[in-house]
C-alpha cells in the first residue's frame, strides 16, 4: 500500500504537471516551426514579460488616440488601461522580440501620423523595422508603411470559408485588387481561411492566427499550415499568470 507521504508527493508532481500543462503554449505539432509562432493579444506589461519566456515574436493591439497622440495598447471593446505603446516597449529588459501590430483604428487620414509615432518610439528603442508587421483591415492605409520599412498585411474580412461561392468570388477579387495595388502586402486571417487563401494566392505572404485549444482535431491542420513557407507567422493562444486581457 503507498504510504500517505508518498500519495502527497505524487499529488504535487501531478499538480505542478497540470500546471505546467495549462501554461506552457506549445504542443507536438508546433514542434521545428516555433521561430515563427507568435503570443497572441499581448496586451499588458506582465503578459509582454512571461510571453518572452517562450516567444521570439508577439502580436498586440493599438489604438491611437488622436487628442493625446499616443498608441494606446487595447483591444476595443475591453476599456483601456491607458497604457501608452512607448511605456510598453520600455518595459523590455534587453531582449526585442519581433512585434505584430494591429492598429485597430488605422486609416487612410491617419496612417502618417500613426507611422510618425511608431518611428519615433521604435527608433528610440533600435528597432529594426523588418521586425515589425503592421497589420490594418483598411489596406490603402499601409503602402507607407511598407515603403519606410515595415511589413504590411491586409486584415482580410472574417469567415470567408462560410461565403457562398459568389460572395467568395467577389472577396478575392477585391483581395486581388488591393494586392496589386501594393505588391508588398500581406495577407492575415483565421486557420479556417488558410485552403482558400493557398489557391488563391499561392505566391502571397500569409499570416495566420489559430486560437485553438491545446487539444483539438484542428491541430493537424495546424501543422500543414506551418509547414507552408509562405506563411510568416503563426498566432496561438497564450495563457499568463497575469496580465491576460
Amino acid at each position: 500500500m503507498i504510504s500517505k507521504k508518498r500519495l502527497v508527493i505524487i499529488f504535487v508532481l501531478l499538480s505542478l504537471l497540470a500546471v505546467f500543462y495549462y501554461f506552457f503554449p506549445f504542443s507536438l505539432e508546433h514542434i521545428g516551426y516555433t521561430n515563427k509562432i507568435y503570443a497572441h493579444r499581448v496586451n499588458s506589461k506582465e503578459k509582454l514579460e512571461a510571453s518572452l519566456l517562450y516567444f521570439k515574436g508577439i502580436e498586440l493591439d493599438l489604438v491611437y488616440d488622436s487628442k493625446k497622440d499616443i498608441l494606446d495598447v487595447n483591444h476595443p471593446p475591453t476599456k483601456s488601461m491607458q497604457l501608452n505603446f512607448n511605456d510598453y516597449l520600455s518595459s523590455l529588459k534587453g531582449e526585442k522580440p519581433r512585434l505584430w501590430l494591429d492598429i485597430k483604428n488605422l486609416n487612410i487620414d491617419n496612417a502618417l501620423l500613426i507611422l510618425n509615432k511608431l518611428q519615433v518610439i521604435l527608433n528610440k528603442l533600435d528597432y529594426n523595422y523588418s521586425n515589425v508587421l503592421v497589420e490594418s483591415t483598411r489596406p490603402e492605409s499601409l503602402s507607407i508603411f511598407s515603403k519606410a520599412g515595415f511589413k504590411t498585411s491586409y486584415y482580410l474580412p472574417p469567415n470567408i470559408y462560410l461565403k457562398s461561392k459568389k460572395e467568395k468570388d467577389s472577396i478575392i477579387q477585391l483581395i486581388l485588387g488591393k494586392l496589386n495595388r501594393d505588391n508588398n502586402l500581406g495577407i492575415s486571417t483565421n486557420y479556417k481561411d488558410y485552403n482558400l487563401l493557398k489557391d488563391n494566392f499561392p505566391i502571397t505572404t500569409k499570416y495566420i492566427w489559430a486560437l485553438t485549444p491545446r487539444v483539438h482535431l484542428d491541430q493537424l491542420k495546424v501543422r500543414s499550415i506551418l509547414k507552408d513557407s509562405t506563411v510568416s507567422i503563426l498566432i496561438i493562444r497564450f495563457r499568463s499568470i497575469k496580465g491576460n486581457r
